[in-house]
């Protein structure tokens, strides 16, 4: 017997997703020798959801000690006439204990030469299987197997065996030949979910030459999925219990008062629902199609990955249900008569189902999504020990289909959290009739709860998904590559872009719709809500400031219309390559291990208008000289140039000082007794620039134009106060009303002194008018914060990332 050397490699199961620090081994192989004939061997492991690695018989007891395998050689992996050639057709592989190494073809307890073909295996006109060697003219092999694990396979179609007994399975033979593509069918699966969740699917395996020496590893996982629900709240200075659930079609089971059916309500609706809008798209029987539509594709996630299609007209659901909901007992001095309540953190939510199966639910695959709803009442009880109560009624949120395609293999988590704003109704609210606003007349509030989406990858330990969203309407969705839901942080920094999409029904375009901030990470998304709702004016450039001091700084957002590395690993194409359905942004990492950096993402459903905002003034206490910059007065300050007048105040304001001080101008001679020409036109007033005046010495024979003197070169300017220089003063400021002459006795006209670069107070009671830069307070003035009362309709989400 040749002597053979083997690796072992995992092979995935699909009920159980996990990570293991299990190392396997391999023995040195030989130089590959293309003469030396070396049987071409399997083997089959397993990974658990506990993260540990199942194998040898635990393996084989999964997959009920068998599965059936099609193997092909050739070129390329996909197929052609020409070029591959069928090596195990239907081949069936069987495990017996302690059997290893009695065969060529078994190393592993696994042997397919000899074993009879009429049962699991089906029939191609093969007489019998018969060990088969490694053709090393050939590039490649590729291999496609499944297992109806401890059910029972059955080969004949409907028309021969009509009807499915408990615990079997209609299987299809393995056709290579169509396998692939996105149409392609490589084999069938058709039963009750009970029994296709018992069933194992396995990726294509290729197996280059270089490994033409080492066993065939075969990675199962099983076609079934798995999902759980949990929740938790965060809403302060209360406790939540008394969680009910309803669908659209079952709101009538709220009538738990109902002399007949009130109990059998209360109980139902105490158990978690989740339903969808498309009628009928949660499969609970049927047919499914096996295909491989990515393969031999280097570098693709999604290279030779098995994918199931639900080809079946069986009626179907559109609920998923869970077990009963386990709360948790409340802090001492919190509860009433024993109540019990959801727990108060993700690591603590209360979840749905038994603990012995890790809370989860085992359902059929649907890769192609669907919305899945959440329409629930509860109860909020205060902690202070009052016993207050308040009832919440209606609240509900949607999870969009593109975190709601279940694959094969995979586990998901749906966490809710119920946080500080709702959509429900305190108020009165009927469940029959939830849109109608003249039944529904009171408003809904506290502020939406927030929904926690987790998606677990039983398939590939290294890529894991949670996606967040927010229970509104419409909804907003968080997601990152490899985040999990393992403390109260959301994201962590180190792990890449975080995605957001809004959903309505369906995807919302982003464009001039979305923003991202950084809030202090204290802020609720009640917070970000109230300061966008009231805005302090005085916010610096790139800043949303609120009436409540919380400050929003704007953050680099950038749209998109593709979601990168998906629950599969692959990206999601959201639209046509137009519409931008989704933002991303890059998490800044925190300071410290022990710090959060927490962000807001703002969609603005509807935009402010100027008509509908609001300036809200708040008056505030300033000590005089104290800098009043970006606050305002119930008065203006315009700048003014040219000539002083007497009615006006003027200012002086100092750039570098910051200081505004009232300032006294000379506003001019007073012109009474001049004239305006050369004729009886009698001047008034005071004198202003760019006039001429006119006097008369002789009773208004003569008229004489009267000599100007700016204000400024008064000072230097030799005058006197009468024609006859009997008085003669020279001032460094002029008298009002004071009559000048120069030395040759022409009559003088004082002009006003000029105000340009100065200011003017303009009084009206009914504004208010913003206070200059550095400006200084002034006692007894009034100054005012400014507020606007913007008319937009938020929806936000806050991300915390660690």
């Amino acid at each position: 017997m040749k002597k053979i050397y083997l690796i072992f490699a995992a092979m995935t199961s699909v009920t159980l997703f996990s990570c293991t620090g299990d190392e396997l081994i391999e023995t040195a192989p030989p130089a590959a020798n293309p003469e030396v004939e070396k049987p071409i061997v399997f083997s089959s492991l397993s990974k658990g959801m506990t993260r540990a690695d199942y194998k040898g018989k635990d393996a084989a007891t999964m997959l009920g000690n068998k599965f059936v395998v099609s193997g092909y050689k050739g070129s390329q992996t996909t197929w052609s006439a020409t070029n591959n050639q069928i090596v195990f057709d239907n081949y069936a592989v069987e495990y017996k204990e302690n059997t290893a190494h009695t065969t060529e073809s078994n190393v592993a307890n696994w042997e397919y030469a000899g074993v009879d073909r009429t049962q699991p295996a089906i029939d191609h006109g093969i007489t019998r299987q018969a060990v088969k060697y490694w053709d090393y003219s050939a590039a490649q092999y590729n291999f496609i197997a499944w297992s109806t694990g401890n059910k029972k396979a059955i080969f004949k179609d409907a028309t021969e065996y009509p009807t499915l007994g408990t615990d079997e399975v209609r299987v299809s033979a393995i056709t290579p030949a169509t396998a692939t593509g996105a149409t392609g069918v490589a084999y069938t699966f058709e039963g009750k979910a009970a029994d296709l969740e018992e069933c194992y699917i396995a990726d294509l395996e290729t197996v280059g030459k270089d490994d033409y020496d080492k066993t065939v590893t075969l990675k199962f996982r099983s076609l079934g999925t798995k999902v759980r629900i949990g929740i938790y709240e965060t809403v302060p200075g209360y406790s939540v219990r008394d969680v009910k659930f309803y669908t659209a079609a079952d709101v009538a089971l709220f009538d738990e008062t109902d002399a007949t059916d009130g109990a059998a309500n209360a109980a139902k609706n105490a158990k978690p629902r989740l339903f969808s809008t498309v009628a009928n798209n949660v499969y609970t029987s049927g047919k499914y199609t096996i295909y491989f539509p990515t393969v031999d594709a280097a570098g693709n996630a999604d290279n030779n990955k098995a994918h199931v299609r639900f080809a079946g007209t069986d009626p179907q659901s559109s609920i998923v249900e869970f077990g009963d909901l386990k709360y948790t007992t409340a802090e001492e001095g919190e509860k009433i008569a024993g109540n019990k309540y959801l727990g108060r953190t993700s690591a603590s939510a209360s979840y749905a189902g038994e603990a012995e199966g890790n809370y989860y639910t085992q359902y059929l695959p649907n890769e192609g999504g669907t919305n899945l709803n959440l329409r629930v009442n509860y109860t909020l009880e205060s902690i202070d020990g009052s016993g207050e109560i308040i009832e919440v009624k209606g609240a509900t949120a949607q999870v969009p289909l593109i975190y709601t395609q279940w694959k094969s293999g995979y586990a998901y988590t749906y966490l809710f959290k119920i946080s500080d704003k709702t959509n429900g109704h305190t108020g009165e609210y009927d469940p029959l009739h939830p849109d109608d606003t003249t039944i529904n007349s009171d408003p809904a509030g506290l502020y939406p709860i927030t929904f926690d989406a987790v998606v677990v990858n039983a398939e590939d330990n290294d890529i894991t998904q949670e996606t967040i969203t927010l229970v509104s309407t419409p909804s907003i969705t968080t997601y990152q590559k490899g985040s999990t839901v393992v403390n109260n942080n959301e994201y962590k920094a180190a792990t890449g872009d975080i995605f957001v999409t809004v959903n309505e029904g369906d995807l919302l375009d982003l464009t001039g719709k979305a923003a991202l901030y950084t809030i202090p990470n204290d802020k609720t998304e009640a917070d970000v809500i109230d300061a966008l709702q009231v805005q302090d004016d005085d916010a610096a450039d790139g800043t949303i400031k609120g009436r409540n001091g919380m400050v929003l700084k704007s953050e680099t957002l950038n749209l998109t219309n593709k979601i990168e590395y998906g629950v599969d690993g692959n990206t999601i194409d959201l639209t046509d390559g137009v519409t931008k359905k989704a933002a991303k942004f890059t998490p800044a990492a925190p300071t410290s291990p022990a710090t959060v950096n927490t962000y807001a993402f703002v969609y603005t459903k509807t935009a402010p208008t100027a008509a509908g905002n609001k300036d809200k003034y708040e008056e505030v206490t300033m000590a005089v000289d104290a800098d009043v910059t970006n606050l305002y007065r119930n008065f203006n300050l315009t700048a003014v140039t040219g000539d002083a007048f007497a009615t006006k105040v003027y200012m002086d304001f100092n750039t570098t000082t910051g200081v505004l001080t009232t300032k006294s101008m000379f506003t001019g001679q007073i012109v009474n007794n001049l004239y305006l020409d050369a004729g009886n036109t009698a001047a008034a007033g005071s004198a202003s620039t760019g006039t001429t005046y006119y006097y008369t010495t002789d009773g208004g024979t003569t008229y004489n134009a009267a000599h100007n003197v700016a204000y400024d070169d008064f000072a230097t300017a030799e005058l006197y106060h009468d024609a006859a220089h009997t008085v003669a003063k020279t001032e460094t400021t002029p008298t009002d009303g004071q009559a000048y002459y120069t030395s040759t006795g022409v009559y003088c006209v004082i002009l006003p002194q000029q105000v340009d670069g100065l200011y003017r107070y303009d009084f009206d009671a009914n504004g208010r008018y913003k206070c200059f830069d550095k400006e200084k307070a002034i006692a007894g003035q009034g100054y005012f914060d400014k507020y606007t009362q913007n008319n937009g309709v938020y929806y936000t989400k806050v991300i915390k990332v660690q």
